[in-house]
């Protein structure tokens, strides 16, 4: 298998090189982070991968896109690349071709594709599926998705996930995003309805979901639930002020690869490290009890290049955590270096967890 990815990575190459137009996209991370866990056992780790997007217009109105990761390597993994004399994996997360159908101004896009809900509370990653775009219909920006989860080789026992997204432009974005989870092989079907808006009014920027969830079970009795999320940033001037709560009912949403930033190391997603993630595990998704996760945050800018902040914040029957670090572009738009510390008390078992850590990103 490596050496056919091998292969295809020269010829994905030249397909682009020689097409009418040809743009490419890219970021470098390396991050390492220090920190215990919920035994009080301490570790580190280092790592760090390439994503390289590739965009060709191969034919007018018909364009082809490739994004390959190399890496993501654990630094002393022999198995992931980080060892000795050991080879870094290659990847691809996209390849997909995207055909304009200029009639009715339709986008159809086919193939490994990215896309993400307005939160990334379902969805923020690759997949195997068809996007339709109508990028305008009575003025919504309208994606029509097939998502193929499991290909079981009998399309009754496939897993299939189909999805509606509408959205208005202009600086208030009004939007519906409804979907549709058929579990073939356990035949349960989930359905969830989320309704979202962006709004800046300055100072102030919100971005808000409600949403409502069911379950349609073969065994057992059918559930539902409701919740929201809200994301809210107001620009003072000398300092940005931050709100990010998150509120599920009972049994909550079906997920299939979400990314919810909530701004926490240890309870959550922090922006510059997810991988410690010790106590969050998609806390909304067919949860037994209301899930909360509630967090507020400060950014002051000390000049142009550098930045300081910070977040506290609790999630609901595991802990509370408080952390700060520190933002800083290397070079302009190219290279920003990151600091950060956290430490949290689990409400349970009363474990204090820390983690430090440090971020090199270089977006090109």
């Amino acid at each position: 298998m490596k050496k056919v990815i091998l292969a295809l990575v020269p010829a994905i190459l030249i397909s682009c090189l020689t097409a009418v137009t040809f743009s490419y996209d890219g970021v470098i991370r390396t991050r390492a982070a220090l920190y215990n866990d919920m035994n009080e056992s301490t570790d580190g780790r280092i790592d760090n991968r390439l994503r390289l997007g590739m965009n060709s217009e191969l034919a007018p109105k018909l364009n082809f896109r490739t994004r390959l990761q190399f890496g993501n390597v654990t630094w002393g993994d022999a198995n992931a690349g980080g060892g000795i004399n050991s080879a870094v994996r290659i990847t691809a997360y996209e390849l997909y071709l995207d055909y304009l159908i200029e009639t009715i101004n339709t986008n159809v896009r086919f193939g490994q594709q990215y896309w993400a809900d307005p939160m990334g509370l379902i969805i923020d990653g690759s997949f195997s599926g068809l996007i339709i775009t109508l990028n305008d219909l009575i003025g919504f920006k309208t994606e029509l998705g097939l998502i193929k989860g499991l290909e079981a080789g009998n399309f009754d026992n496939d897993n299939n996930y189909f999805l509606l997204n509408m959205t208005t432009s202009g600086r208030t974005k009004l939007g519906l995003f409804g979907s549709v989870y058929h579990m073939g092989n356990t035949n349960d079907k989930s359905v969830t309805v989320m309704p979202h808006v962006d709004l800046k009014i300055d100072p102030v920027q919100i971005k808000a979901t409600a949403f409502m969830g069911a379950h349609l079970n073969s065994t057992e009795e059918d559930q539902s639930s409701f919740g929201t999320a809200i994301k809210a940033k107001a620009d003072l001037g000398l300092f940005s002020l931050g709100a990010n709560v998150l509120v599920v009912t009972e049994s909550g949403i079906a997920t299939l690869f979400p990314y919810y930033l909530n701004g926490l190391y240890i309870y959550g997603y922090g922006l510059y490290h997810d991988g410690v993630n010790l106590y969050w595990n998609t806390p909304y998704s067919y949860n037994t009890d209301t899930a909360i996760s509630a967090v507020g945050s400060i950014s002051i800018p000390l000049n142009a290049k550098c930045n300081l902040f910070g977040a506290a914040g609790f999630l609901k029957n595991q802990g509370i955590e408080v952390n700060a670090g520190f933002e800083h572009e290397v070079v302009p738009k190219k290279m920003k270096i990151a600091g950060y510390a956290a430490v949290g008390r689990h409400e349970i078992t009363e474990v204090t967890n820390f983690v430090v850590g440090t971020s090199v990103v270089v977006p090109f």
